[in-house]
């Protein structure tokens, strides 16, 4: 079982409006298979999704080498509220 079982990928979006500050930003990381639901819930919300961008493991962390490549990046949304 994972550390995140059960976790609603996207209930905790509908709180950022409230939350997040006129002209404020925000990075999501995420899977890459989830960012394209989460950017158009982000856009129901009335938050600007700016980019989908990447950072770059120069040494990532060989977990399961084995069995599957080792992810090298993670991605992340780059969002605003406005201003």
């Amino acid at each position: 079982m994972s550390f995140d079982a059960g976790f609603d990928q996207f209930a905790w979006l509908e709180r950022i409006p409230k939350i997040l500050k006129k002209g404020g930003n925000l990075i999501i990381f995420n899977d890459w298979e989830n960012m394209g639901d989460i950017a158009k819930e982000l856009r129901k919300q009335k938050i600007k999704v700016k980019c989908l961008n990447h950072w770059q493991k120069n040494n990532p962390c060989p977990a399961e080498w084995g069995r599957r490549f080792v992810a090298g990046r993670e991605y992340f949304l780059h969002c605003t509220n406005g201003g």
